[in-house]
C-alpha cells in the first residue's frame, strides 16, 4: 500500500496512497483450449507500492516509495524465445482516487527524473503522481512515468531466451502534494502481464503416394505463434479414383489396394489423423513446443479408394448377382452360367474395364468365371452377358447332322428344345412331342421356319390357343398340357400340346369334307413334316423294325434305345383325357371320311395305322423330310447323307482306285454294294473286265492298315489243291471277280486258324466286309440286293448256278460265313476259305 501523509506546524495533512499490482503470467493458451506447452512463472514478493507523504512545505512536498515499500516480483520461463512484460491500467483516468472524498491525484503527463519531479520549485507538479519501474523497454529505468491506461500499455521488458534464474523487477511510486491536497488514502490498481514470445513453426504437406494424379496439395505453411496449435488449411487435396481421408502426422502405410493407413511402415507406430479444415469447422494441429528453437511438422495425405457400381445384365445366362462394386484400379469376379442348352457367346465389358478369364463359343458351354478389372476409370457401367443356343436349330438339321445318338435341338420359332434321333428305321424323328404355342409366339410362322407355303402371324397362331376345345373341324385349336409320361414303362417324355387337324395342318385342312386329301403342309419345323400313316406309312415301318416291335419298345425312353412315344392322352369333347393310359399321334395321310391316319398306343397295344377324327386333338411327332436324290459320289470320299434316305434308295458310286463304278442301295438302313467288287480286274466304268491288272491298296484308299497289291494274287484256276495260305482271284466280264479269303482280306487271314475276325479287306476305305449278322438281316431284301448266280471257284474249277459272298465273320475251322443265293432266295451258309467267292462291301458306320 502507498500512503501519503503530511504534517506541519501550522497545518498537518496526512495522505496515504495505495498502488496495488495484479500479476497475470503464462497467458498463452492453445487455440484448442489446451494450456501452452511453455512454463512462465511470475512470483510476487510484494504486490503493492506504498508511500507516506507528509506535506511540510507550502510549495509542496515530493515522496517516493523505498524499495521495501515498492512492488517487487520476479519471472522465470522455459520458453525458448523468452517473454514480454507489459503493464496496463484498469481504467483510463490515470488517477489515484481518495476512497473517502473522491478527490484524486492526477498522473504526470510525461516521464521525468526524480530530481525534477521532487524539486522545491516544481509546484506545477503538486497533486501529481507517477510510477517508476526498474526497467522500461528492457533498459534500466530511473524516471517516473505517466500511469498506463487500459489501451496505452507500457512494455517494461522483452527477453529473448529462457531463464532458469529469475529476473527481478521493482515498481516504485512517486507523488507530490501541497496543503490543498485533501488527506486520505488514494488508490488505483494496475495489471502486470507476462506473455510468452511467439515460437516459429513450419508445416509441410506431402502426398506420399507417388501418384501423379494427386493435385491441390496445400503449400508449406510457415509462421510463429504463442499457441500450441495451428489451424490447418481448408484446401482439400484431390486424387483420381480416391477420396481424401485426412492428414497423418507420420509417414503412412500404403496398402495393396492403394488406400492408406496412419501407421509408419518402418516402425509400425500409429500416428494421429487430422481432418482438413472446412469453411464451417476449423481443424487444429496441436504440435507447437515452446521449449525448442523451431517446430516443423510433416503431414501426409490419407486416402480411401473409390468404388464404382457395375450393373449386370443377362440374356439366356445367369450370374447369381445383379451388380458388382469394383474399387478404382481393382477387380472382382463373377460366375456366369449359360442357361440350359446355351453357351456363353459374348461378354460386353464396360468402358474403362477389362474382362478376362472366360471363354466363349460352342466349346465352352459350362460355367465361366469372368474377372472384371477397373483400368483407371472413375465411372461405373454395365457388364452384359449374352448366351447363344449351343445346339443346332431343328430347322438346320440335315441328313448328315441327324445322328443315331439322341441330340437336343431348338426351334427357332420359340426357342423350345426337342430331342431328335435317327432311329433304326433310318428316319430322323423328333423324340419329344411338339409343343409349339405353349410359349406365346413373337415370331410369325413362315415358309422359312415352318412346313407351310404361306404366313401365319404370331398373333393369329396365338389366338388358336384354348383352355378347352370346341370339337371344331373348321377352326384351328390347340391346348398345351402339363406333365410327363411317368406311367409304368413310360418314357418320361413331356406330354406337349394337343392340336386339332386344322391347327396341325397349318390351316390347310379345315373342313368336315370327306374328300380331303393328304396333308402337304403342317406346323412342323421347316425341313420336317408329319409322318405318313396307314399300312405302308412311316409309323408302320417304324413299328415293323425289330428294335421297336412291341409296346414297351415304342414307349421306352430314347436313352434306353426306345422310340419314346408318350402316353400323353388326347383331346376329346374339348377336354384332355387318358393321360398316362394312351397316346395318339397325327399322320399326314387321309383315312377317308373326316378322319386322318395316325399312331395309337397304350401300355399293351400299338396300332401304327389307326385313324382319328380331325376335330379332336392329338399329339404331333415330326419326321425329317427325306430326299429323292439318288446316292452318288466317290466311295472313298462320300458323306453320310445316305443315312436319311429311305430304305430302297439307290445310286451309283465310283471306286477311285480304278474308276470302276458300282450300283449301291440302302438296305435295312445300311448302304450296300449291289454289284460285285472287281478290284484287280481291268474293267472300266460300268464294264467289268476279264483280264487281271495290278492295283496297289493303301490305307488312304482301301480298308487296310498295310499296303497290299492285287498282283500278289494268282488265278483261281491254278489253285487246284485249295490253298488258304496264298491269295487267289479270278476276273469275269460278266460277274466281276471271285476271291479266296486270303485275297478278300488283302492277305491278312492266312493259315489253318480261323479265330481271327477280318478287320482288313479289299473294300475301299470307308467300306468293309459285312458281318454274318448284317448278311442275315438282308436275306428278305433279295430284290434290293440284286444277287447273281455266276457260281464260285473251288479246286481250280467254277461251279455255276449259285452266288456266294464273303462275310468278315469266322465260322469254325477254316470256314467263314457267307451269303448264299440259289436263284430264287437269299440265305446264309459257310464255305472254306480256299473257295473263290464274290465280295460286296457295306458302308462302314
Amino acid at each position: 500500500m502507498v500512503g501519503i501523509s503530511a504534517s506541519a506546524a501550522l497545518a498537518a495533512f496526512m495522505t496515504l496512497a495505495a498502488f496495488p499490482i495484479t500479476l497475470k503470467g503464462n497467458v498463452a493458451e492453445a487455440m484448442t483450449g489446451n494450456p501452452a506447452s511453455t512454463i512462465l512463472t511470475m512470483t510476487s514478493a510484494s504486490p503493492s507500492a506504498n508511500l507516506d507523504l507528509v506535506v511540510r512545505n507550502a510549495n509542496g512536498t515530493f515522496s517516493t516509495s523505498p524499495d521495501l515499500n515498492s512492488a517487487r516480483f520476479s519471472i522465470t520461463t522455459d520458453n525458448y524465445t523468452g517473454y514480454k512484460l507489459l503493464i496496463a491500467g484498469t481504467n483510463d483516468t490515470k488517477q489515484l482516487v481518495n476512497s473517502a472524498s473522491g478527490t484524486a491525484l492526477e498522473s504526470i503527463a510525461t516521464a521525468m527524473d526524480a530530481g525534477v519531479f521532487g524539486g522545491d520549485t516544481a509546484t506545477a507538479f503538486n497533486g501529481k503522481w507517477g510510477y517508476k519501474p526498474s526497467k522500461l523497454n528492457s533498459t534500466t529505468n530511473t524516471n517516473f512515468l505517466p500511469a498506463p491506461t487500459t489501451s496505452n500499455l507500457d512494455t517494461l521488458d522483452i527477453t529473448n531466451s529462457a531463464n532458469g534464474t529469475a529476473n527481478n523487477y521493482i515498481i516504485a511510486l512517486g507523488a507530490r502534494a501541497d496543503y490543498s491536497t485533501i488527506p486520505g488514502t488514494y488508490t488505483n490498481t494496475f495489471v502486470l502481464t507476462a506473455v510468452a514470445n511467439n515460437i516459429p513453426y513450419t508445416i509441410n504437406f506431402n502426398d506420399n503416394t507417388e501418384d501423379s494424379t494427386v493435385a491441390n496439395l496445400p503449400a508449406t505453411i510457415s509462421g510463429d505463434t504463442t499457441s500450441t496449435s495451428v489451424a490447418l488449411p481448408t484446401t482439400i487435396p484431390t486424387r483420381t479414383g480416391y477420396t481424401f481421408a485426412g492428414w497423418c502426422d507420420t509417414v503412412t502405410t500404403i496398402n495393396a489396394n492403394g488406400t492408406t493407413s496412419c501407421t509408419n511402415p518402418d516402425t509400425g507406430v500409429d500416428g494421429t489423423v487430422y481432418p482438413a479444415s472446412t469453411t464451417t469447422t476449423t481443424s487444429y494441429l496441436d504440435f507447437i513446443d515452446q521449449t525448442v528453437s523451431s517446430n516443423i511438422a510433416n503431414l501426409y495425405t490419407m486416402w480411401t479408394i473409390n468404388s464404382y457400381t457395375i450393373t449386370i445384365t443377362n440374356s439366356n445366362t445367369t450370374s447369381g448377382v445383379n451388380s458388382l462394386t469394383i474399387p478404382f484400379n481393382g477387380g472382382a469376379t463373377v460366375t456366369v452360367t449359360p442357361a440350359s442348352g446355351y453357351y456363353l457367346s459374348a461378354v460386353s465389358c464396360p468402358t474403362g474395364y477389362t474382362c478376362t478369364g472366360y471363354s466363349t463359343g460352342t466349346s465352352y458351354t459350362g460355367q465361366q468365371t469372368v474377372t472384371i478389372t477397373n483400368n483407371g476409370t472413375t465411372a461405373g457401367g454395365t457388364l452384359a452377358f449374352t448366351g447363344t443356343l449351343s445346339m443346332r436349330s431343328i430347322q438346320s438339321i440335315t441328313a448328315t447332322t441327324c445322328t443315331t445318338t439322341p441330340q437336343t435341338v431348338y426351334d427357332t420359332r420359340d426357342n423350345q428344345q426337342y430331342v431328335i434321333q435317327r432311329l433304326a428305321d433310318g428316319n430322323c424323328w423328333m423324340m419329344t412331342n411338339l409343343n409349339l404355342g405353349a410359349v406365346t409366339l413373337s415370331t410369325d410362322l413362315t415358309s422359312s421356319n415352318t412346313n407351310l407355303s404361306t404366313t401365319i402371324t404370331a398373333a393369329n397362331f396365338n389366338s388358336y390357343k384354348k383352355t378347352s376345345g370346341s370339337q371344331s373341324y373348321t377352326a384351328a385349336e390347340y391346348i398345351p398340357v402339363s406333365g410327363n409320361d411317368t406311367s409304368s414303362g413310360g418314357s418320361g417324355t413331356p406330354y406337349g400340346t394337343f392340336y386339332n387337324y386344322c391347327a396341325a395342318s397349318a390351316g390347310t385342312i379345315c373342313t368336315a369334307d370327306s374328300n380331303e386329301s393328304n396333308a402337304t403342309y403342317d406346323i412342323c419345323p421347316k425341313g420336317w413334316r408329319l409322318p405318313t400313316g396307314g399300312g405302308s406309312g412311316e409309323f408302320q415301318a417304324l413299328y415293323n423294325n425289330s428294335s421297336y416291335n412291341s409296346p414297351a419298345n415304342m414307349r421306352k425312353s430314347y436313352t434306353q434305345g426306345g422310340a419314346a412315344f408318350a402316353l400323353a392322352g388326347y383331346l376329346v369333347n374339348g377336354v384332355p383325357t387318358n393321360q398316362g393310359s394312351y397316346g395318339a399321334y397325327w399322320a399326314s395321310t387321309r383315312s377317308g371320311s373326316t378322319a386322318m391316319s395316325g399312331l395309337f398306343l397304350g401300355t399293351s397295344i400299338v396300332n401304327p395305322s389307326g385313324f382319328f377324327y380331325r376335330n379332336n386333338g392329338y399329339s404331333i411327332r415330326c419326321i425329317l423330310k427325306t430326299t429323292t436324290t439318288s446316292i452318288s459320289g466317290t466311295m472313298q470320299t462320300m458323306d453320310d447323307s445316305y443315312k436319311l434316305y429311305a430304305n430302297g434308295s439307290t445310286g451309283t458310286v465310283t471306286d477311285n482306285r480304278d474308276n470302276q463304278t458300282y450300283t449301291v442301295a440302302k438296305i435295312n438302313d445300311q448302304l450296300w454294294m449291289t454289284k460285285n467288287l472287281a478290284i484287280g480286274c481291268n474293267g472300266s466304268g460300268t464294264s467289268y473286265g476279264s483280264g487281271r491288272t495290278s492295283r496297289s491298296l493303301t490305307s488312304s484308299n482301301s480298308n487296310v492298315s498295310s499296303t497290299w497289291s492285287t498282283s500278289s494274287a494268282s488265278d483261281l484256276t491254278n489253285d487246284t489243291s485249295g490253298s488258304w495260305t496264298a491269295a487267289y482271284m479270278q476276273c469275269s466280264a460278266t460277274y466281276g471277280a471271285w476271291y479266296n479269303y486270303m485275297a478278300a482280306t488283302a492277305g491278312t487271314i492266312s493259315g489253318s486258324s480261323n479265330s481271327t475276325e477280318a478287320s482288313s479287306s479289299i473294300c475301299p476305305s470307308g467300306w468293309r466286309l459285312p458281318t454274318y449278322a448284317e448278311q442275315q438281316a438282308i436275306t428278305s431284301y433279295r430284290s434290293a440286293f440284286s444277287p447273281v448266280t455266276g457260281g464260285f471257284y473251288h479246286a481250280g474249277g467254277l461251279a455255276t448256278g449259285v452266288g456266294l459272298w464273303w462275310s468278315s465273320t469266322a465260322y469254325s475251322g477254316v470256314d467263314r460265313y457267307a451269303l448264299y443265293y440259289n436263284g430264287s432266295s437269299l440265305g446264309t451258309g459257310n464255305d472254306y476259305r480256299d473257295f473263290g467267292l464274290y465280295v460286296r462291301c457295306v458302308r462302314a458306320s
